[in-house]
């Protein structure tokens, strides 16, 4: 049988991918070298506004990841060596003024019922690709073990280490070496907030997200510089329990809770961006880009390039474009939307440094008049305005490093 599109890898960007294309009367091939449904993966687990609302209006899901259990997240909590503040998030959507915090495991299998739900999409489990087929220099098929399929387009989605990508010698069109390394895992009976938060910790030279799960299960992620991974990987159940247990705030809130799975490691996180496309194959989600876990982008990446594509397919298989123009146009859209922010994303990061003691009553005045925050966020670029260049570039990183700690307004921009 011949296929409208093979999809290589089912979790988000795949099955994501399939739906939408189901949706537009294709017949859909979703491979995957596993069974997929209730197995884990590294991932941020938050997700807001764009997410939902994608899930909700493109895939119908929304309904069912609410019935997990999973809280709204409706607040921010920030600490900061101990100095803790919490207020509302600044919604991105007015009709989804919240956050859900879903393990990938609950996340994966729900999208994945929910696109094979659709009649035109086959799904076919424990299947790696080994091969590509070939006619010329297009792309036709894949082909495993013992089987062998064709298709008018084949996708990768099948993550940071495509073999899509591989095989099709995808170019990087960029990359960094990661920055930071991580240290996550599964809770119970973590003492709640008094209202449900989206929580970042900074202590040292670590960052944390901290959020309750479905099931009242928490999740509790480390990311500390990558050269703690080699010690960590070789000890991570030790340097994950000594991080939280140093905490005085995060052990306090964990007296009565007791881990649930395993502590995952995980160093290999580069940052890149692939070529999207070529003759008769495509990319999407960590197939094609992949940014540190710390930027929290990886599930909106997923589906805004799930919608993109599918658009652009339907463009083609609908003779309304041909391939390389189609394709053109979903290149420039990932990388403007998705591969453009890698980059001064990942100087945020690197940017990043342990709070010195004399700055802590900076952090307690800051933290404890949120109104006088927003007034020096936005105010500093411009009270530095009479300094050299570099000062002013400094002053103007310090302005919008605290309007994006406390999620206030940006700054005006003085400084290019």
């Amino acid at each position: 049988m011949r296929y409208d599109a093979i999809i290589v890898g089912a979790r988000i960007a795949g099955a994501s991918t399939a739906i939408l294309l189901a949706q537009y009367g294709y017949k859909v091939l979703l491979v995957d070298r596993t069974e997929v449904m209730g197995k884990p993966a590294i991932s941020s687990h938050f997700f807001g506004g764009p997410v939902l609302q994608f899930f909700d209006q493109k895939c119908g899901i929304l309904t069912e990841l609410l019935a997990t259990g999973a809280p709204e997240l409706r607040r921010l909590h920030i600490d900061i060596e101990g100095f803790t503040y919490g207020a509302p998030r600044v919604a991105a959507l007015k009709d989804y003024p919240y956050s859900l915090c879903i393990r990938r495991e609950v996340l994966d299998t729900i999208l994945l019922r929910r696109a094979l739900a659709e009649p035109n999409i086959e799904f076919r489990p424990n299947s790696a690709v080994r091969t590509l087929v070939k006619s010329g220099d297009r792309i036709v098929g894949v082909a495993g073990k013992d089987w062998e399929a064709h298709a008018a387009i084949v996708i990768g989605a099948d993550g940071r280490h495509s073999t899509i990508a591989r095989l099709a010698e995808a170019d990087f069109t960029y990359m960094e070496p990661a920055l930071r390394c991580t240290l996550h895992a599964y809770w119970e009976d973590v003492h709640a907030l008094p209202d449900p938060a989206l929580e970042i910790w900074y202590w040292d030279d670590l960052m944390l997200q901290v959020g309750p799960c479905e099931g009242g299960g928490w999740v509790i992620l480390v990311s500390g510089p990558q050269e703690k991974f080699e010690q960590w990987n070789i000890h991570s159940e030790r340097a994950y329990s000594d991080i939280l247990w140093q905490i005085p705030s995060m052990a306090s809130r964990l007296k009565h809770a007791r881990r649930v799975s395993s502590v995952m490691c995980l160093g290999d996180l580069k940052n890149y961006a692939r070529t999207a496309a070529g003759p008769g194959w495509a990319l999407v989600g960590d197939a094609y880009s992949h940014k540190d876990p710390m930027m929290g982008a990886g599930i909106y990446d997923a589906c805004r390039g799930a919608e993109f594509l599918a658009d652009q397919i339907h463009c083609v298989l609908s003779g309304e474009m041909d391939w390389p123009d189609a394709m053109a146009v979903y290149q420039q859209k990932v990388s403007e939307s998705i591969a453009a922010p890698i980059e001064p994303a990942l100087r945020v990061i690197e940017s990043f440094q342990p709070v010195k003691p004399d700055e802590y009553a900076w952090i307690a005045a800051v933290f404890s008049n949120p109104a006088f925050a927003s007034q020096i966020s936005q105010g500093l670029s411009e009270l530095f305005g009479g300094l050299p260049l570099e000062k002013k570039k400094f002053w103007q990183s310090e302005a919008e490093r605290v309007a994006q700690v406390l999620q206030l307004k940006p700054p005006a921009k003085v400084v290019s």
